[in-house]
């Protein structure tokens, strides 16, 4: 993890089928990846941190703007 940014208040996340989680931070990490023998390293920028949830959150069109 390359920066970690707490919400004073956590964020509130609608889902699609009307639940809602809550966001406590934004992080950027640095990945890596390969395809087609290509090896690419990158920062995934905004990344929400929700406890509790099997995954961490990432907007696609925040990867989008980010060139991914």
């Amino acid at each position: 993890m390359l920066t970690y940014q707490e919400f004073t208040k956590p964020k509130e996340i609608s889902m699609v089928n009307g639940g809602l989680i809550y966001a406590y931070s934004l992080r950027t990490f640095r990945v890596a990846s390969s395809a087609n023998g290509q090896e690419r390293e990158a920062e995934l920028q905004d990344i929400y941190y929700t406890p509790g949830f099997y995954a961490q959150l990432v907007l696609l069109r925040k990867l989008q703007r980010q060139g991914w």
